[in-house]
């Protein structure tokens, strides 16, 4: 006995073609909603077949155009991982020193400066300053420090006596307040600067 065969109602084939055909479309999307964020950044290897090593710029135009993600799956394994940022470099510091070029006289000296070791803004003094010598202050990371000086034996410097004062300040030492000279040690100074109190 011959049973009928059951068969799609006429017209049912198409719909169910295209049930099928926005299945896998909807598939597709999923894996290009995954996929999408891997790949806007780096370079991303396509399946075997797939047009080879896409980069993070071509995805990144497919997916504004509207495509969706080919088929199969994207590996990361070959995808470039980025270099670590480069760790920030110390603060290079400048040993100051002081000088004088007047004959027969010492000088008493202070520098106000950001001292590198303490990494803090500080008052160093008094310096003992002969004519000719050179004296170390310490060392510091700010290329701006202030300067003052006074012959030692002599009369103030409200008297009119030999005084190498400026606009900066006043800052206090020993209890008293000191007006300082602005003092910019050259971008090429190297490791130390040498500052001069000229006669």
């Amino acid at each position: 006995m011959l049973r009928p065969s059951l068969s799609p109602p006429i017209g049912s084939l198409g719909l169910y073609n295209r049930a099928a055909q926005a299945g896998a479309a909807q598939q597709l999307g999923a894996t290009a909603s995954i996929t999408q964020k891997k790949a806007l950044s780096g370079s991303y290897r396509t399946p075997a077949g797939g047009g080879g090593l896409r980069s993070a710029a071509q995805w990144r135009d497919a997916y504004a155009g509207g495509a969706v993600a080919p088929g199969g799956s994207l590996s990361v394994e070959d995808a470039p991982v980025p270099a670590p940022a480069p760790a920030p470099e110390p603060a290079a510091s400048i040993a100051l020193k002081v000088t004088s070029t007047c004959p027969g006289a010492t000088l008493e000296a202070l520098v106000h400066l950001r001292d590198a070791e303490k990494g803090e803004w500080r008052t160093a003094g008094f310096i003992t300053v002969g004519a000719g010598s050179t004296a170390d202050v310490c060392r510091t990371d700010n290329r701006v420090v202030y300067v003052y000086a006074r012959q030692r034996g002599g009369e103030d410097c409200d008297g009119g006596g030999r005084c190498w004062r400026g606009a900066a300040g006043p800052w206090s030492f020993e209890g008293k307040d000191y007006k300082f000279q602005e003092v910019t040690i050259p971008a090429d100074a190297g490791s130390y600067y040498v500052h001069t109190f000229k006669c």
